[in-house]
């Protein structure tokens, strides 16, 4: 009965936290797009000047994946002094000894990546494809 309830909790927190890294994601797509509108007229210049749009997108997704990739760093470092901090206490005793899993940290790491991917791609795309001449006459 024990191991069910606990099974149960874990399902409930694994899915609150892949849909907590699709809004992130969500939300490191709409800052990109916000810092491609801004620098519109820079890379209108560097098309212009023979640039390709294959660097403009591999410029902005690799923003992107450092992003999350920052983001994700700092998040496990909070929940591994988390789960060091819990194991100097006496709780220990009636929740267990918290242990940060190898299998879900890359499957963490997995969806980051994805996430990061995905959250670059459509705001490079859209900047990839900027008219140089209209990018410049605005």
């Amino acid at each position: 009965m024990q191991r069910s309830i606990f099974l149960g909790i874990d399902i409930i927190l694994g899915t609150s936290a892949a849909l907590t890294l699709i809004v992130g994601g969500v939300g490191v797509g709409n800052l990109l797009f916000i810092r491609v509108r801004q620098r519109t007229r820079e890379i209108g210049i560097c098309l212009a000047l023979g640039g390709r749009p294959h660097w403009i997108l591999r410029g902005v997704v690799l923003e992107s994946l450092v992003l999350v990739g920052l983001g994700g760093s700092i998040g496990f470092a909070v929940a591994w002094l988390l789960a060091v901090g819990v194991r100097m206490t006496p709780l220990t005793e009636h929740v267990g000894v918290p242990r940060i899993s190898a299998a879900i940290a890359a499957g963490t790491i997995a969806l980051l990546a994805i996430v990061g991917l995905l959250a670059g791609y459509f705001p490079a795309r859209r900047a990839a494809r900027i008219d140089p001449v209209a990018a410049l006459a605005g």
